[in-house]
């Protein structure tokens, strides 16, 4: 996986170098970085990454669905209409996100990185809405939430726009095909163009959307996260055209292996049209080393406001009774295979007195991989040394802060817990290419094969650090 990952990443920079990719558009839509996301995420599909959740519609619930697709289409043309003709209320500020980045929390259903910050817009009287583009489940969501039904506008939309000039132009597109046939030529692969033109349709619908949401509001300022996802590449084009200032909000790890954060070596002068104006960093080696890949742009800029979610967490109250009992090794899954490497289940069967391990299951993981991984235990007979309730159900920053060491292959809980002062052991290749900035040998530390124990009790009772909150100087300075 690794080596797979370093050969399309360096061959994706080396077609910038080669080619003006920043003349790669669609009107005026930057193609290239949307081909450079697809590219990547077609390798990582191939390795086996990316599992296909989808299931077939059964025939016994044909109709239900039918008749839910027609009141989704009511709703977006209703909603449509509130948006064409300004009938909305008018805000400062505008959340974009998807409900897989909100957990439940006390009862709630919150986005993790968004409330925290309409917490304190709330409280300095500056209006905001939240608008995400995927919505699960919208019963969970509150009215006072004001969620806009964004999703069933799009939809409405698409079925009433024709872009069959768009799939003509892409197609005769030469440097566009160009770089698809070196594509597939070096990897000895095919990519399915089809799906790609449809992607770029998809995000300038999106684009259409968040336009008349952006004009209806006469927002200033909108947040995104996970910028990647076509709704998101539609939000940032939509707001470049309303010179609104948008800002993705880091999620996860960034490094030099994540194609959506790497490979800014030629930006045109006034930036991409579908990249963020801000890129949101928690700590300062994602600061650092962002700021060090956008050198060759000042459109494109870095902020550190830090994890939201933390600092939220931080301030309040929770009964620890989960943590007293035994010291928690925490393990966070991925949807990466193999779920738990060999040194990880070896470590479980060496457990040692007054240890217990917490598996903690991550959002895109579907109930067979978690029964997979609960086979693996049972069949290992370690059940009764894994807790995967508490790790899964209990607040991340709130499990990770109390942890006494953290063990990850390659998530993005590696920055939050080194924030929150936890020590890390980094289990895989990949994360130790990841986080080598941060990769010290004193909090942070590297093994991927051996016995665990030794580095485990070295690092009991390492001294935790507090937490600079860094949230509200960000915000007050991208609303100006």
């Amino acid at each position: 996986m690794l080596e797979k990952r370093k050969e399309i990443i360096d061959w994706l920079n080396e077609v910038e170098v080669n080619y003006d990719c920043g003349k790669l558009k669609q009107n005026d839509l930057h193609i290239w970085p949307i081909l450079r996301w697809s590219l990547f995420k077609d390798i990582v599909k191939r390795e086996g990454y990316i599992k296909n959740t989808n299931q077939p519609i059964q025939s016994s619930k044909a109709l239900k669905f039918k008749l839910y697709n027609i009141l989704e289409n009511v709703k977006g043309f209703i909603g449509y209409l509130k948006l064409k003709f300004g009938l909305i209320n008018k805000v400062d500020v505008i959340f974009a996100a998807s409900h897989t980045h909100r957990s439940y929390y006390r009862s709630k259903f919150v986005n993790r990185f968004y409330d925290p910050m309409s917490e304190y817009l709330d409280h300095e009287k500056v209006k905001f809405l939240n608008a995400d583009y995927s919505v699960k489940n919208r019963k969970d969501y509150t009215l006072k939430e004001n969620h806009f039904p964004l999703t069933s506008i799009y939809y409405f939309f698409k079925r009433i726009t024709k872009r069959k000039d768009t799939w003509t132009s892409l197609a005769n597109n030469e440097l566009l095909q160009i770089i698809i046939a070196e594509y597939e030529h070096s990897f000895k692969v095919h990519f399915n163009k089809k799906a790609f033109f449809k992607k770029i349709i998809a995000v300038l619908n999106w684009a259409k959307v968040y336009e008349l949401l952006l004009k209806a509001t006469n927002a200033k300022l909108c947040f995104e996260l996970c910028y990647y996802h076509d709704a998101m590449y539609g939000l940032n084009l939509a707001a470049s055209r309303k010179g609104v200032r948008s800002v993705d909000v880091q999620h996860g790890p960034q490094g030099m292996l994540h194609a959506a954060y790497t490979g800014f070596n030629k930006v045109p002068n006034a930036g991409y049209t579908c990249l963020p104006d801000y890129f949101w960093v928690w700590d300062d080696m994602s600061l650092s080393n962002l700021q060090n890949r956008l050198n060759n742009t000042s459109f494109h800029n870095v902020i550190k406001g830090g994890n939201p979610w933390v600092y939220f967490l931080e301030s309040q109250h929770y009964d620890l009774k989960h943590f007293e009992e035994k010291k928690i090794l925490l393990f966070s899954l991925q949807p990466i295979l193999p779920f738990l490497p060999d040194i990880l289940l070896d470590a479980i069967e060496s457990t040692k007195d007054g240890y217990e391990w917490w598996l903690r299951m991550h959002p895109r993981m579907t109930e067979n991989d978690i029964l997979e991984i609960k086979a693996v235990i049972n069949e290992r007979s370690l059940d009764h040394l894994v807790n995967l309730d508490d790790a899964t159900n209990l607040p991340l920053p709130l499990v990770l802060k109390n942890a006494s060491v953290h063990i990850s292959k390659s998530s993005g809980c590696v920055l939050e817990a080194s924030m929150l002062g936890t020590p890390n052991i980094i289990v895989d290749p990949l994360g130790e290419v990841y986080f080598s900035d941060i990769i010290d040998e004193k909090m942070n530390f590297k093994q991927t094969k051996g016995d665990l124990w030794p580095l485990i009790e070295s690092l009991e009772g390492r001294k935790k650090i507090s937490v600079k909150n860094e949230m509200i100087s960000a915000i007050e300075l991208l609303l100006k």
